[in-house]
């Protein structure tokens, strides 16, 4: 892969966990762009961690231990299930890629849209810019 998604990861990970959940590697990297700027040492203030920012309990859901999400590999492998899931859940939409970072769990109604549709929003011109010019445009403050 060309593009610039190797800067914390693996290259092949991309690819090979976007084949695996049937997903779009440069989507994968644009959400890792938005998430984490590519830092695989990343860790946000919820305790998201990792390149994908995957939440502990979906690495505990798999029996894995949160550790393991420093992993570039097992994190990109780990963010791409949890899109998986949500375009499951609202097919290929840009809703499932905001349903990526905004689970809704406390926002509802028009603020569960709005941040799906601000994330989204952040994600599309996150890959824009990685397809340009193959590096990440920002961390993930751009859209807050």
């Amino acid at each position: 892969m060309s593009i610039g998604l190797t800067r914390s990861a693996d290259a092949e990970c991309w690819g090979d966990a976007a084949r695996a959940y049937g997903l779009d590697p440069m989507e994968l990297g644009a959400i890792a762009c938005v998430e984490s700027s590519m830092n695989i040492n990343a860790v946000s203030p919820v305790g998201a961690r990792g390149v994908m920012q995957v939440m502990p309990s979906h690495a505990a859901r798999f029996g894995l231990d949160p550790a393991l999400l420093f992993d570039a590999c097992t994190n990109i492998y780990m963010g791409a299930y949890v899109l998986a899931e949500m375009k499951a859940k609202y097919g290929d939409t840009w809703e499932a890629v905001g349903a990526y970072n905004a689970a809704c769990t406390k926002l509802k109604g028009h603020a569960c849209r709005k941040a799906r549709s601000d994330y989204a929003w952040a994600v599309y011109r996150a890959r824009l810019n990685l397809e340009r010019t193959g590096k990440c445009s920002g961390p993930r403050d751009e859209f807050h």
